[in-house]
């Protein structure tokens, strides 16, 4: 089976091109490429942005669309943020994905992996392709009519603080560098959406790992060495899974709660374009606009719920299963165990951290029903 992380594969090659990822051995040459880039075609790109937005406040149609750029390119800040700053926490992220405990321990969980993998892969292309053909749609008909002689706008902001002879002189230069740079902000929000929607996919899958592997449990065939050996393999699994997921909140707490932001912010914004626009066009834009923040605060929320009901499967699997008399060594170590977990093994915050941190999906009374099964 291959490593799980290979997934994200294409997200690294696009940080790689667009100037974000460093990798474990930064090169200097590559850190002054990404200081140039960066400073290029996100620093520049949002002061103009930002510098246009003053010069528009009496054209409340445009205003709308120079707010609504202005929001989306805060979350875009925050997402290259998070790639440039928790570095090191998404190569851990990484390491455990392609550790021993997230294989799986015979065929049917390699094929649980497996098909969830897949799953991801394949969403992941669709949308790419989608965001590539709407990102088309947008840029090219600006284009073709500067090509015909027509009058045509820039594809983002029309920046009104230059002069309408700058405008008219520079047309091309300004086109093609608000559409290179808003291509990489696509780009920086395609590939670090998919990352957060991804690892936290890939917790939901160890936890159907997980589940199959309490469901595998025969406890009353089995002597009491080989109990303690499985229930120990289950504990050990589900450990690493909560200091997976802590170190995915740690990295994603901030950018997540800028995206939720951000994307209300917005969608106040373009109920409010509803009310104002009349021409079609704005009001197409508007729409579209309104279905893609909505998703970008479904998807990880959806995401989030699915997280909050896997784990609840395990109390059934727990009511349902009877365990034989065990000795005392076993029932301490037992409670060791639950202690161990919910004291913090699992690394900051231990197991609490997941359930009262990210979606407060588990609690201490989960993990002695997992553990004691009675």
């Amino acid at each position: 089976m291959k490593a799980i992380s290979e997934c994200f594969s294409e997200n690294i090659l696009a940080w790689k091109i667009f100037g974000i990822w460093f990798g474990n051995n930064p090169n200097k040459y590559y850190k002054y490429y990404s200081f140039i880039f960066l400073n290029l075609t996100l620093t520049i790109f949002n002061l103009l942005l930002t510098i246009n937005l003053f010069y528009t406040y009496n054209q409340i149609e445009n205003l709308l669309h120079e707010v609504i750029y202005i929001f989306t390119e805060i979350t875009v800040v925050a997402k290259v943020c998070m790639v440039l700053f928790w570095r090191k926490k998404i190569i851990l992220a990484f390491a455990i994905l392609d550790s021993e405990d997230f294989e799986g321990i015979d065929k049917i969980s390699k094929e649980i992996i497996e098909n969830d993998v897949l799953k991801y892969k394949n969403i992941m292309k669709f949308y790419i392709v989608f965001c590539n053909l709407s990102y088309c749609l947008a840029i090219l008909p600006g284009f073709i009519d500067y090509l015909l002689g027509n009058n045509s706008e820039f594809p983002i902001s029309r920046y009104n603080f230059l002069s309408y002879e700058i405008k008219k002189q520079y047309y091309i230069y300004l086109y093609l560098y608000q559409s290179f740079c808003i291509y990489g902000h696509m780009v920086y929000n395609v590939s670090i959406d998919t990352l957060i929607t991804g690892f936290i996919h890939l917790t939901i899958n160890q936890l159907k790992v997980l589940k199959y592997k309490l469901k595998r449990l025969n406890l009353k065939k089995q002597n009491e060495n080989v109990q303690i050996w499985s229930l120990n393999n289950c504990l050990k699994h589900f450990d690493v899974i909560v200091r997976y997921q802590a170190i995915v909140q740690e990295i994603t707490s901030v950018t997540l709660f800028i995206i939720f932001g951000m994307g209300s912010a917005i969608i106040c914004v373009t109920l409010c374009g509803f009310h104002l626009s009349t021409d079609v066009n704005s009001l197409l834009f508007i729409f579209t606009y309104l279905i893609a923040m909505v998703l970008i605060i479904f998807v990880p929320s959806w995401l989030g719920t699915q997280l909050m009901h896997e784990p609840c499967k395990y109390e059934q699997r727990g009511g349902c299963t009877r365990l034989p008399p065990l000795d005392a060594a076993f029932t301490r170590g037992r409670t060791a165990s639950v202690e161990r977990l919910a004291g913090g093994g699992g690394g900051p915050g231990g197991s609490q951290l997941l359930g009262r941190r990210f979606f407060r999906a588990y609690n201490l009374q989960l993990h002695d029903t997992i553990i004691t099964a009675e």
